[in-house]
């Protein structure tokens, strides 16, 4: 059985009332590209930590010293500078900020960990676990506080948690131990904590201490995971009895992993019964097919593939039997779609198509089929290529049969497009020629050459389409462009850029000046923001152009382009000024303090330039 998950099929089905969860096609506009973050050369330690600290005393607004002091140590972390980060928490209140120094010295020790330095991983993860022995500071139990800084930080519990995980991995059994129950107390304390949370975070610990040889107590918890999660079935909530079915098919697979195979086998037929307790067919089913999701995607690491095959085919066994004798064009749907691409996942083609032709109609089987196909993102397609090509000739074979040319032409339609999110143009084309409509014929040529283009294919996808008018293949063209920009080739995609009406000419403007930026054509890049009439994407344009540069270190460029950005107003998006300080911390960690100081003259926040002086200042020691 494979272990792949497709990525057109959910791991979560979420339900609203009694609807069933189908996706829709997916075919997004234009967009903002992201730039991909790069590591870091800047250099670093050219500001001592100590003045780091000054800085952070002088500020008075907590919020602001928490975010301060995330960016650094983020810094810090994007030029593997462990050392700096140890000298900035070394230097640090005990009780100031201790989640976010743990969660600091976390990361420190695992990069001990990947180096191979075990010593030095025990030495600081016990650090961490000492800086959690402090009482919370009155800032950290703040409730404005904690949520203005929930982003930047763990909760004690959970940082304990991966703490008592490390010191297990580290052969540390007591501290192990003792950071997981210390854990759990502070969890079980939590009054608005919800039954999922409770029993996630239970399983978690339980497992840390069945890894220490603590069965006993390991499934103890357990026990009380699943009491927990049996408070859920008292609930008339379609939600909570979703939630409740989950909780207990995943602690039958924890069960199972402990080595309690009766009480796992129990748990699972009493899911099996809860399911086909209901007397509406589709309600079974739906019900049924939740439990193979789990049963699929159980929580533990364990395999266990023999039993969820087993457990697989007896589901679905239920499900085909249920769906045979109770015809409905609800359950068509369902079975069709959702059920179909589950065992398309689960157990192959062959299996999945058991499950199709239940269906008699073949327009109604292709009709509930074709979302599979239509949800296949280009993106992803090489991974499911071994079985969506066979499915793909199975489905052909469904559409020869539909007698009606218009709902022949429809289905080739969608298997053309699948084809070519596959990347397989010429079975694309040759599926095209099968369309007997001329207006479908088309339409179907342009959304092949679509996802030609988002295949990185521009040059075919626009020969493809070179004799349709421009309002027809706009789409297509804003795509080749993105194409061209990802394979590095500015002049074919800026020579595109007339093709675009004012609306798409805007995004390929911001991505255009992004591109010509990285390539080192700084006049052009300015040139092409300056032409950007939407207000928020040239903002954003700046930003990502500013921060790709001072990720790998070229500071001159960044000044460049900062300097030149507008004032925003966009309470959301950073501002000039925040671009501005972090270009001259950036300076100051380099050694270059004058021109840090230079640039902190017309800013706001005065900390900085005293960050530049203190610097400057120890460097003339």
């Amino acid at each position: 059985m494979s272990k792949t998950t497709m990525s057109f099929i959910t791991q979560e089905r979420l339900i609203s009332g009694f609807g069933i969860f189908l996706l829709c096609g997916s075919f997004p506009m234009a967009s903002l590209a992201k730039t991909p973050e790069i590591e870091s050369n800047i250099k670093m330690g050219g500001i001592p930590t100590v003045c780091h600290l000054q800085r952070l005393k002088t500020i008075t607004e907590p919020t602001k010293q928490a975010s301060v002091l995330a960016l650094q140590v983020r810094r810090y972390r994007q030029a593997n500078q462990d050392r700096l980060i140890l000298q900035l928490v070394n230097g640090m209140d005990k009780k100031q900020f201790p989640e976010m120094q743990v969660e600091a010295l976390i990361q420190v020790a695992y990069h001990y960990l990947e180096a191979k330095e075990p010593e030095k991983a025990v030495s600081v993860l016990n650090q961490a676990f000492q800086l959690l022995q402090n009482d919370l500071s009155p800032t950290s139990n703040n409730e404005q506080y904690r949520l203005q800084t929930l982003a930047l930080y763990r909760e004690k519990y959970d940082l304990l948690a991966s703490l008592g995980m490390l010191f297990i991995e580290l052969k540390q059994p007591e501290l192990a131990e003792v950071a997981l129950l210390q854990g759990l107390s502070i969890k079980q304390q939590q009054l608005n904590t919800s039954p999922r949370d409770k029993v996630e975070y239970m399983v978690k610990i339980a497992k840390g201490l069945f890894a220490l040889g603590k069965q006993e107590q390991a499934i103890a918890l357990l026990d009380k995971s699943l009491e927990v999660t049996q408070s859920l079935k008292k609930s008339n909530s379609g939600r909570d009895m979703q939630e409740w079915l989950t909780l207990l098919n995943n602690l039958s697979w924890e069960y199972r992993t402990f080595g309690k195979v009766s009480k796992a086998e129990q748990l699972f037929a009493q899911s099996l019964d809860y399911a086909n307790s209901f007397g509406n067919p589709l309600s079974k089913v739906w019900w049924l097919s939740i439990i193979a999701e789990r049963t699929y995607l159980p929580p533990s690491e364990s395999d266990f593939s023999d039993e969820r095959q087993a457990k697989l085919k007896q589901i679905f066994g239920k499900i085909l039997q249920t769906a045979s004798s109770n015809q409905s064009t609800d359950m068509s749907r369902f079975i069709t779609y959702a059920l179909a691409a589950e065992w398309l996942q689960f157990s192959g083609v062959g299996s999945a198509m058991q499950i199709v032709n239940t269906v008699t109609d073949p327009v109604e089987r292709f009709k509930f089929l074709s979302p599979i196909l239509e949800n296949i993102r280009s993106e992803n397609a090489n991974k499911d290529i071994d079985l969506l090509v066979p499915l793909l000739h199975e489905v052909e074979a469904i559409v020869r049969t539909i007698p009606s040319t218009a709902d022949r032409d429809q289905a080739w339609t969608v298997i053309a497009k699948t084809y070519a999110k596959l990347g397989q143009s010429q079975a694309a084309l040759q599926t095209i020629e099968q369309i007997q409509s001329v207006d479908q014929k088309q339409q179907t040529l342009i959304d092949v050459a679509d996802s030609l283009a988002r295949n990185l294919q521009p040059d075919l996808a626009l020969s493809l389409v070179k004799n349709l008018p421009n309002n027809l293949v706009e789409q297509v063209v804003y795509d080749s462009t993105q194409a061209y920009l990802k394979n590095g080739k500015l002049e074919a995609a800026q020579s595109l850029q007339g093709r675009l009406s004012p609306t798409y000419r805007n995004f390929i403007l911001a991505d255009l000046a992004k591109g010509f930026a990285k390539a080192g054509h700084t006049s052009q890049a300015l040139k092409l923001l300056q032409q950007v009439t939407e207000t928020r994407w040239q903002l954003e344009s700046f930003i990502l152009i500013v921060k790709q540069f001072l990720d790998v270190g070229d500071l001159e460029q960044a000044l460049v382009f900062a300097q030149q950005m507008p004032q925003s107003s966009e309470a959301d998006i950073s501002s000039k000024a925040s671009l501005l300080e972090e270009i001259a911390i950036a300076y100051a960690e380099s050694g270059k303090y004058d021109k840090s100081l230079q640039i902190s003259q017309s800013l706001q926040d005065r900390s900085i330039s005293q960050l530049a002086i203190c610097a400057k200042g120890d460097a003339g020691k």
